[in-house]
């Protein structure tokens, strides 16, 4: 996927979104 942008702007998202 390639979340390292995203991760700093959602990081509960991008930590575990399921």
């Amino acid at each position: 996927a390639g979340d390292d942008a995203p991760r700093a702007v959602f990081p509960s998202i991008v930590g575990r979104p399921r």
